[in-house]
């Protein structure tokens, strides 16, 4: 669907014309009118299904032409790239009476003959525009066949009404007559092409004409114009809805009924740090423990992806404070923090992360380059060979088998020896 912003309707007769005139030029209508013209000429030489297929094709041409009433009717400015008729059903209605004058024309012709063919042209132009007038606006079959309903039209539009029957008239006298005009063109196919561009240009700056007419005066003929304003984004409806349940939560005086009007706030996207701040307050003040592992775990994974390490260490220092086997429930980002704690001096807190990942996921594979950066922190930095070689000892057990278990049999031997372990693999 287009998302043109909406233009003001011209204001003169002549505007009008110049619009519907450059209408069809604009790229979406241009792409139309190659790609339907060249469908006309392959249709056209293929065998036996010819006929139905001319007819799909320009079944398909009325239809864009009608989104483009649709959508000039609403007061886009561009043509349209998708549907934009209030659905199916209007669509067929639409077709019908185009069918039915069309048909109506070609049976007339063959027994009119060619005085009787123009006055019937004639007379189909002059109800054309206030039939589909009428079906656009009321929505309802029965008021385009309705004269009265025509009538109507012509009299809420003014003088209007009759340049766009001669227009009706005159791409008519285009589709009926044109291609034994151009028939006449020295290269066939080239004749052909420029006879279907034609005519596909016509009706689509015709019904362009129409669009507009019925766009200036949408109120007088009863039509149910849509808003075309910018959409208000999702995101900045979220934000807003976020904001009034952070003013709402403030207001709270209970602890726990706060906590939980806050934590609906985080989870619809609050991103201030102040909110997760008073929301671990509100825990505390409830000595809700594992509420605050539980928002540590996922906050501190949160500001590891958002780029900020440094706020996730002291996050997982607070944790850790509260709970001493706190553990994120991501390797990488518990990786992550090994380097920030490393290279800020907070070696124990460091090392604390790397065991207590290996004690709360035994049995991830993630885990084992934590194994090694914690065991070289424990032995060398902390001088807590212990807990270093029994943190070894369970990683070489889990990489038997592995690559990885010749590089835990090397740190293990190393450790025993008395030797200082070094820097380990991947850190």
């Amino acid at each position: 669907m287009s998302h043109a912003p909406s233009a003001p309707a011209p204001r003169t007769v002549g505007a009008a014309m110049a619009d519907a005139i450059a209408y069809p030029l604009q790229r979406d209508a241009l792409i139309s009118i190659a790609v339907l013209s060249i469908a006309q000429i392959v249709c056209g030489v293929v065998p036996v299904i010819w006929a139905l297929l001319q007819l799909v094709v320009w079944a398909s041409a009325y239809r864009y032409a009608l989104e483009i009433l649709a959508a000039s009717g609403q007061g886009r400015a561009a043509p349209p790239q998708g549907w934009l008729l209030a659905g199916d059903g209007l669509q067929r209605s639409h077709l019908w009476l185009q069918a039915v004058c069309i048909i109506g024309i070609v049976v007339g012709a063959r027994f009119l003959g060619t005085g009787g063919t123009v006055v019937l042209v004639a007379a189909v132009a002059l109800a054309l525009p206030g039939a589909l007038l009428a079906l656009a606006a009321a929505q309802n079959l029965l008021a385009a066949f309705n004269p009265g309903a025509w009538w109507a039209v012509a009299r809420i539009i003014g003088p209007i009404y009759l340049l766009l029957a001669a227009a009706t008239a005159a791409t008519l006298l285009l589709q009926l007559l044109g291609g034994a005009l151009f028939a006449r063109f020295p290269l066939e196919g080239i004749g052909q092409l420029i006879y279907f561009s034609c005519v596909h240009y016509a009706l689509f700056a015709l019904f362009r004409l129409l669009g507009l007419t019925l766009y200036r005066h949408a109120e007088e003929l009863g039509l149910e114009q849509v808003s075309v304003a910018r959409p208000v984004l999702v995101r900045d409806r979220e934000v807003a809805a976020v904001d009034r349940d952070v003013r709402a939560a403030a207001e709270i005086a209970d602890p726990r009924a706060r906590a939980a009007a806050l934590a609906v706030v985080l989870r619809r996207g609050g991103a201030d740090p102040s909110l997760h701040g008073a929301y671990r307050q509100c825990l505390r003040q409830l000595g809700d423990r594992a509420g605050l592992r539980q928002h540590a775990e996922v906050r501190c994974c949160e500001l590891v992806a958002l780029g900020k390490p440094a706020d996730a260490l002291a996050l997982a220092i607070e944790a850790l404070g509260d709970y001493a086997g706190f553990a994120l429930p991501e390797a990488e980002a518990t990786d992550a923090l090994l380097a920030i704690a490393d290279a800020r001096g907070a070696l124990r807190q460091a090392a604390a992360l790397a065991v207590n990942y290996r004690i709360t996921y035994p049995k991830r594979r993630d885990g084992l380059p934590l194994a090694q950066r914690g065991a070289v922190l424990l032995a060398d930095r902390l001088a807590d060979r212990s807990a270093a070689e029994q943190l070894l000892e369970a990683a070489l057990a889990q990489a038997a088998g592995t690559p990885d278990a010749a590089e835990f049999d090397r740190l293990l031997r190393r450790l025993r020896a008395g030797l200082p372990l070094g820097q380990s693999i991947g850190g």
